[in-house]
């Protein structure tokens, strides 16, 4: 059994982990979302006599939750793909987040394995007191898993000595692709394996989907939003080299508890490195992006917007031949609505 949790890309390694691994094992796995107190125990009864192995997304939205579905799941091998301000309002602050998560790799069956994401400062200090075997990846060197971008190229990485070819078509992020690969090796994949089920992979909806449309381009990240999810889609969008214009649709981030407004306003930075040419707010706390934004007197063309009807209207009139378009919010925001009125 393998646990997969985070604040960010849960969704994305497991379904990237099950398309890898199922071209050598029999395997079942959580399928969508269901990674609830509800959908994770429902996926237990996909799992076949001849299955070797279960992927189990576990997600959380309280205290308590993670210990409650590791204990069903029982993981001998787990991961915590990075820790963000996911969910505040219920777990306080990031620490809180923290001690939520880190119950999966607590869960860990004797002989397991734990694998720690050393570019994440908080699981990167996890203690596990020698319970279980530990595979450290990140990019950095002298970890298990190196992993470091191929110089002026983003679309390939290089781990340990192997070379990993991102295929412009799926616009995965690099460290998920890291943590699928650390965790495939320790099952016997080799590195051409890898790039060949990674060449055919297929990223979920709403998760940084690419769709090509009109001469124009949209990136389809509605699935949900956090800070750290939404400054990642940022920089990603930054790496993009050619001189297209870039425009981002953003909604409010939820559940970030009593400084939500503060970690709005500090996605400002983020969108001045990133050359961005337009910027469209959505919903009443992105307007204190909006306000940040003016406040800096910053030349930035940024629109507010409390109707997303109105919204769409201007964003058809802005769009041009070759523009790339990147649109995000929380899942309460239904910014799939703004892909729809538009294509």
């Amino acid at each position: 059994v393998v646990g997969i949790t985070g604040s960010n890309g849960k969704t994305t390694t497991k379904e990237l982990l099950a398309h890898i691994l199922e071209s050598k094992y029999s395997i079942s796995y959580t399928k969508g979302n269901y990674n609830s107190t509800i959908g994770m125990p429902m996926s237990t009864f996909s799992i076949c006599s001849t299955d070797e192995i279960f992927i189990a997304e576990i997600g959380t939205n309280n205290k308590g939750e993670i210990k409650y579905l590791s204990d069903i799941a029982k993981p001998d091998l787990g991961v915590i793909t990075n820790i963000s301000e996911s969910h505040l309002i219920n777990f306080q602050n990031m620490n809180g987040v923290y001690k939520e998560k880190v119950e999966l790799l607590k869960s860990l069956r004797k002989n397991g394995i734990a694998f720690l994401n050393m570019d994440d400062p908080f699981i990167a200090s996890t203690s596990l007191y020698n319970k279980c075997k530990i595979i450290k990846y990140g990019f950095s060197d002298s970890l298990n898993y190196s992993a470091k971008y191929e110089s002026g190229n983003p679309s390939i990485i290089i781990i340990n000595d192997d070379t990993i070819d991102i295929p412009s078509s799926i616009n995965i992020l690099p460290q998920n692709i890291l943590t699928v690969f650390s965790i495939s090796s320790e099952l016997g994949f080799n590195a051409n394996d890898f790039n060949k089920r990674l060449s055919s992979f297929k990223i979920p909806s709403g998760r940084g989907n690419i769709i090509k449309h009109n001469d124009y381009m949209i990136i389809d990240d509605t699935y949900n939003a956090n800070y750290s999810s939404t400054v990642s889609g940022l920089d990603m969008i930054g790496k993009i080299k050619n001189s297209n214009r870039k425009l981002i649709v953003l909604g409010d981030m939820l559940e970030l508890g009593k400084d939500e407004k503060k970690i709005h306003r500090k996605l400002l930075k983020h969108i001045t490195q990133n050359g961005i040419s337009y910027i469209f707010t959505y919903g009443p706390l992105m307007h204190n992006l909006y306000l940040e934004s003016k406040r800096k007197n910053s030349q930035l063309n940024i629109k507010h917007y409390e109707d997303q009807k109105l919204l769409i209207l201007d964003l058809k009139e802005t769009i041009i031949t070759n523009d790339i378009v990147y649109i995000k919010g929380s899942r309460e925001m239904k910014m799939e609505k703004i892909i729809q009125g538009i294509v």
